[in-house]
């Protein structure tokens, strides 16, 4: 049997699809991988050219062509929202369903007494809003920079606590709940201070850590 491979660039899109204006029109106009051509065109990626990147991208930014060998499509994805890990999943054939939306603060009691039985030391932080915090290390809430409700994050000090043992807090958080993605991640922080400084809520239902902002991708991701 022939094989073929897939090979995923996640975020990397060539454009918004035609109807983004009515159903997600905060992203009207993206368009990484030509952004992206647009400020380095000089840019030379030769094995993507010859596959057809710049044919899927319908112009040429830059230095780079279209290929007049390549076999090349552009997918109309019919999954709802933006987490790209479902649009990774329809590619490959599946018929994607209405993903749940559910807020952390929907599941943090539950979650919060099987870290308890597990033997983890957790505390709540927050106001009317909260997520957890995990043996002084490691913060547990809505992912905020996916679409809101449908992930949720685990983000560690890793110079206080192993990736390892990160981990098995996020078995724990996702056998606990429905939403389609956990994301356990962390970096190496002076200061665990960072994590709890990075917390933010938004439209009054998630609340959790602005990745970015917490420090967690700058050493040791």
């Amino acid at each position: 049997m022939a094989r073929f491979v897939v090979l995923v660039i996640d975020s990397f899109g060539v454009g918004a699809m035609q109807d983004v204006t009515l159903v997600r029109p905060q992203d009207a106009g993206a368009n990484t991988c030509g952004h992206i051509l647009s400020q380095l065109p000089h840019l030379q990626l030769p094995t993507l050219e010859k596959l057809g990147l710049i044919n899927a991208l319908g112009y040429a930014p830059g230095d780079m062509q279209p290929s007049d060998s390549a076999t090349w499509g552009v997918a109309e994805l019919q999954h709802e929202g933006g987490d790209t890990f479902m649009g990774h999943q329809e590619i490959l054939g599946t018929r994607p369903l209405p993903p749940l939306r559910m807020p952390f603060c929907d599941v943090i009691d539950r979650v919060e007494q099987a870290l308890v039985s597990a033997g983890w030391q957790v505390e709540r932080r927050g106001d009317e809003l909260q997520f957890l915090w995990v043996n002084q290390a490691v913060a547990i809430g809505d992912n905020l920079e996916a679409d809101l409700g449908q992930v949720y994050n685990i983000t560690a000090n890793l110079s206080v606590i192993s990736f390892d043992d990160a981990i098995k807090i996020g078995r724990i958080v996702r056998e606990q709940v429905q939403v389609g993605r956990v994301i356990t991640f962390g970096g190496l922080l002076t200061d665990s201070q960072r994590i709890l400084d990075a917390a933010e809520s938004k439209e009054g239902r998630f609340i959790g850590i602005n990745a970015p902002r917490s420090g967690a991708y700058d050493n040791g991701f």
